[in-house]
């Protein structure tokens, strides 16, 4: 049984296969996670502590030495306790001076909005709540309660409010008041549950190993690394309960309100959601590719451009990918007894304006958003003027010569990102065509040519991929069948 055993955990399959089970056990077993979530708390806790306790007790042990000091080993002992002791002492002060990061989002105050703050007090006092500390507008799309610790301790919270700002332009002032509401009572409802405090834990530990992490000191090289195993297991355990939170905050809304505000509701916050992460982020990184420093004003500008962005079709299409890809939202809507999301487009009056007199909260917003996103915009501006540069030297090359090899693969890979749609399907057609006995580069702009919607051209490249290479047949006819060409009378199907 022994050598069984050791067969299994030192064969890549054998692990697959405990980690398989392991996951079932939990699936299965509530009180088995549970209870895992509790020791991995108490593990982290200790963990944290144990640089204090050990300095209190290396100080202990010094001073009950220092009394009795009779010959070498006495004296080898009291020094080595004094040196573990200020040890442990330059660590356990290390972490108490290490907090969590700040929150994310711009801090709104009660003169920019009095009416939202009227409003949060008034659902606190309905639901019995203390004060929430700080309200924010980020860059995201929801509107949710957090508690993160102010000590590398899942203890002694501080509660914020985090509504995405592009939200408020989706929503009217009556439906915020209603996500609003969902929000107070999901939380209550959480934290006062026999469970809240280890749905709470994870993101807690999510702030405490970031906090960690982001430091160089020695506290954080003792520490990184066991750490972020429990931060790790902590979030995986906890996974269920996240989803549960959401599901209450919905439920609360339809006992309390009808069906189509639930429904209207969920879909504007998926459809903002999508349409910032779809549409308008990578449009406004697109600048990047232009501007060597992030000048765009992304919040200020947002009310003007989302009319004129957002498309209706686009939106139908986000609510029905969303409900087709994610359980989470099926499982939600066959609860909430929705069987189908419509968006009934944008308000004529959005809870924006009726919330802020004065715009000057999405100047505030800008600038936050350009001193965060300055490393990624420098980094992504670098990285397209140097694919511009070697793409540049290519279609130079080009010019002179044919290109074939990594060069041709190259060129390939780089017109899908630097030219239009019509020229690119172009310079693939050229390319395969004059490296018609190169089976890499064939497939690589049969493929292409295929995502482009040139389903004949990216037919007959794939076709002489098969013809230099037989092995190649069966990854042709899958990309094939993923794009609808499965027999030779499709060619005069797509081109009708």
């Amino acid at each position: 049984m022994n050598r069984e055993f050791c067969m299994t955990i030192t064969n890549p399959d054998g692990i697959d296969n405990v980690h398989r089970k392991l996951q079932k056990s939990l699936t299965r077993s509530e009180g088995l996670r549970l209870s895992l979530l509790c020791l991995a708390n108490m593990t982290g806790s200790l963990l944290v502590l144990a640089p204090a306790l050990l300095c209190l007790a290396a100080g202990t042990g010094a001073l009950h030495f220092g009394e009795q000091l009779n010959g070498p080993l006495d004296w080898f002992l009291f020094e080595l306790l004094i040196v573990g002791a200020l040890f442990c002492g330059v660590v356990a002060v290390d972490l108490l001076f290490t907090r969590p990061g700040p929150d994310n989002g711009v801090a709104v105050t009660r003169a920019q909005s009095p009416e939202l703050f009227a409003m949060l007090e008034r659902r606190l006092s309905h639901f019995r709540l203390e004060n929430i500390n700080r309200i924010y507008l980020d860059d995201g799309a929801d509107i949710q309660i957090f508690s993160s610790p102010r000590w590398l301790l899942p203890f002694a919270h501080k509660r914020r409010l985090h509504i995405g700002t592009a939200l408020l332009f989706f929503l009217s002032p009556v439906q915020f008041r209603l996500a609003l509401a969902g929000a107070v009572s999901a939380y209550t409802t959480t934290r006062r549950s026999k469970h809240g405090s280890l749905a709470q834990s994870q993101f807690d530990w999510k702030k405490i190993f970031e906090a960690i992490n982001a430091r160089n000191s020695i506290s954080s090289k003792i520490l990184r690394i066991p750490l972020g195993w429990i931060a790790a297991l902590i979030v995986l355990l906890g996974k269920g309960l996240e989803h549960h939170n959401r599901q209450m905050q919905y439920r609360w809304l339809q006992e309390n309100t009808d069906e189509r505000s639930v429904s209207d509701l969920l879909a504007g916050r998926i459809v903002a959601s999508r349409y910032l992460e779809e549409q308008y982020w990578p449009t406004i990184m697109k600048s990047a590719e232009i501007c060597a420093e992030p000048v765009v004003h992304p919040f200020g500008h947002f009310e003007i451009l989302l009319p004129g962005n957002l498309q209706v079709a686009d939106a139908r299409r986000w609510l029905l990918t969303a409900q087709a890809s994610s359980l989470e939202l099926r499982d939600l809507l066959a609860e909430l007894g929705i069987d189908n999301l419509k968006w009934t487009g944008l308000p004529s009056a959005s809870a924006f304006g009726a919330l802020f007199n004065e715009p000057a909260i999405l100047e505030q917003l800008d600038q936050y958003w350009r001193k965060q996103i300055e490393p990624d915009w420098n980094n992504h501006h670098q990285e397209y003027q140097l694919k511009y540069q070697r793409f540049q030297r290519l279609q130079k090359l080009a010019s002179r010569q044919t290109l074939h090899g990594r060069s041709a693969l190259s060129f390939v890979d780089l017109a899908a990102e630097l030219l239009d749609h019509d020229q690119a399907i172009k310079a693939w057609q050229s390319t395969w065509e004059a490296n018609h006995n190169d089976a890499a580069v064939c497939l690589a702009c049969g493929q292409a040519l295929l995502m482009a919607d040139a389903i004949d051209s990216g037919r007959k490249a794939l076709q002489r991929v098969v013809q230099l290479d037989p092995s190649q047949a069966g990854a042709v006819r899958k990309m094939l069948r993923e794009y609808g060409v499965t027999k030779p009378s499709d060619r005069q199907q797509h081109t009708a």
